[in-house]
């Protein structure tokens, strides 16, 4: 493999037909902190294993193929498909790229921006990709990409997977692909929260483009406003601490979406914040009701949930189409019946012959059930006096 290089110093990369491939870069440059090849990079559609790097282009560790390299696995048919090739890097540093192709001679060293599509070429097993990273703050890092060519119609040299195997593979696969891409968003919020605690620490408002790529939600310039007074009420250091930042801006959201008497929450806000039972119906009424939510409850969803609650209730015994789902022990969890009164039916049945107008708040309900109990007694009493009456005339 590669044997037509005459030598690899820490100079230059030479092959035998006297071409230069990569320059060592200054030796002033600091070494990277860690690897920037991004573990989401692919080679004709299938994402590279990424091995080790090389912070110059000394590559006698990589001679022998090992665990140093990095490599990719194809079938015959992704080898000569027309997969992207897709190499990029956790912290966005330009990449550069060599396949070394069959011919020697033929290979070519580009910059690429994302993808590169080689649909015209054949990777070959045994033949390799060397991956240049030039980032700006740090040394340039090089990889050695091992490419490894399998027949994908070959059968017997193949196991045959169980369903169980399959399932568990592609669950592997899955949970890989999410660490990977969590890597790459964690690397691209680390970038822009050093952006935006720059743009703070020069007592700068921050844009709501840059509190979301910093991973603070933002949604209103009414939010973002109020949240960056805030921000620039902290000492230096700590416009730098995004566990605070981040902090203040939930709770400025919250407080925006539903306290802000111009612009009223909908039912999505309500669902954002997981508060379960709002409609339609009951919307008006209860964003009426929040702005009289005094300040210490206006701290979390606790009190607006508890609101939206009664109102659902209100509504279920309010709505002449749900009247009748209101059970006795729905009224005696309320507090609006005992759980031992001899009316529960009479008050129940009382109720359905009430216009919804009459049942819409908690109010006119409690005075609602207290006239049928009135009534209920009344009949009760009546009841007792006629029997009275007929039993002394039967005397």
């Amino acid at each position: 493999m590669f044997k037509k290089f005459i030598s690899i110093t820490t100079a230059t990369l030479v092959l035998a037909a006297g071409l230069t491939l990569f320059a060592t870069p200054s030796a002033s440059a600091a070494a990277c902190s860690s690897g920037l090849l991004s573990p989401t990079s692919t080679i004709k559609g299938v994402t590279i294993t990424v091995g080790a790097n090389r912070s110059d282009s000394a590559f006698s560790d990589f001679y022998t193929p090992g665990p140093l390299r990095s490599s990719v696995t194809l079938t015959s048919a992704e080898a000569s498909g027309t997969g992207i090739t897709a190499l990029t890097t956790t912290d966005g540093s330009p990449v550069y790229w060599l396949y070394i192709a069959p011919g020697i001679n033929s290979f070519s060293h580009r910059t690429i921006s994302g993808t590169s599509n080689q649909a015209s070429e054949t990777l070959v097993d045994g033949r390799d990709f060397i991956i240049r990273i030039a980032p700006t703050t740090c040394d340039e890092q090089y990889y050695w990409v091992e490419i490894n060519v399998g027949s994908s119609s070959s059968s017997s040299s193949t196991p045959t997977l169980t369903a169980a195997e399959i399932a568990a593979n592609a669950a592997a696969a899955a949970k890989a692909a999410q660490a990977a891409a969590a890597a790459v968003r964690a690397a691209e919020v680390a970038v822009a929260q050093t952006k935006l605690s720059t743009v703070l620490k020069a007592d700068k408002a921050g844009t709501q483009s840059e509190y979301r790529a910093a991973n603070i939600n933002v949604t209103t310039d009414a939010s973002l406003a109020r949240i960056n007074a805030e921000v620039l009420k902290l000492s230096e250091n700590d416009r730098t601490d995004f566990v605070k930042i981040k902090a203040i801006a939930e709770k400025i959201e919250f407080d925006e979406s539903f306290f802000n008497a111009t612009a009223r929450p909908t039912l999505s806000t309500f669902t954002k914040y997981e508060v379960v039972g709002i409609t339609e119906r009951i919307l008006l009424t209860v964003n009426t009701k929040l702005l009289e939510l005094p300040a210490a409850l206006r701290t979390d969803a606790k009190a607006i949930q508890d609101l939206v609650k009664v109102e659902s209730f209100v509504d279920q015994v309010a709505n002449t189409q749900t009247r009748s789902t209101v059970s006795s022990a729905a009224l005696i969890s309320r507090g609006l019946l005992s759980a031992d009164s001899p009316y529960k039916h009479s008050v129940r049945s009382g109720l359905g012959s009430y216009p919804e107008g009459s049942l819409n708040t908690m109010a006119k309900i409690e005075a609602a059930i207290k006239a049928e109990l009135v009534k209920a007694g009344a009949r009760k009493a009546q009841t007792a006096e006629i029997r009275a009456r007929i039993a002394a005339r039967n005397k």
